[in-house]
């Protein structure tokens, strides 16, 4: 079954974006979360953030059939910082 895809930037490598994107993909979610940011500064923003429960980080695939959230799992389509 397909379900809604919500795509969320990470938005500035410096704020609260990532570490609330993360936050986010701990809880269930009736559609898909894709999230549109740099793997590797989810990755440091979770070794960072105290008490944030352990996120999976996978490759979007948007060939893919969409499917509910799973917590705790996150597909990231990556978009490189420019630095």
């Amino acid at each position: 079954m397909s379900v809604p895809r919500l795509a969320i930037t990470a938005g500035e490598p410096a704020g609260i974006g990532p570490g609330l994107l993360l936050a986010i993909a701990a809880e269930p979610w009736p559609v898909q979360l894709v999230a549109i940011a740099d793997r590797n500064l989810l990755a440091a923003r979770a070794a960072q953030v105290p008490g944030l429960a352990p996120v999976v980080l996978d490759d979007f695939d948007p060939s893919a059939p969409s499917a509910p959230h799973a917590p705790g799992c996150l597909p990231v389509l990556h978009t490189p910082l420019a630095r």
